[in-house]
């Protein structure tokens, strides 16, 4: 007899920071990686900006320091593809940073 039932699929978790630090190599050509990537760095990002005009904090200096580096990657690895909002949205991303760096 033949079963009509599909077989689970199991997935590995794979931490976000992770994903992040492994995107860069593979990033343009999976978009369901990207988009986790591009969240997660956003998220990131916005959470230590927001903490920065809280009170100056050296947590979230170094949380946007560590990020800044991998913004910069993934723009780079946008920028010659046709998503050209990506790419003005990681620019601006970036300039964000920067600014509260110095």
């Amino acid at each position: 007899m033949i079963s009509a039932r599909t077989k689970p699929i199991r997935r590995a978790f794979v931490p976000a920071h992770t994903r992040v630090a492994e995107a860069s190599r593979d990033v343009r050509h999976d978009p369901a990686e990207l988009a986790v990537t591009l969240r997660d760095l956003a998220t990131r990002a916005h959470r230590a900006v927001r903490a920065l005009d809280a009170a100056p904090a050296a947590d979230a200096r170094r949380e946007l320091a560590e990020l800044h580096p991998r913004i910069v990657e993934l723009q780079h690895g946008i920028d010659g593809e046709s998503q050209q909002g990506l790419g003005s949205y990681l620019s601006a991303l970036r300039r964000e940073v920067e600014s509260r760096l110095g």
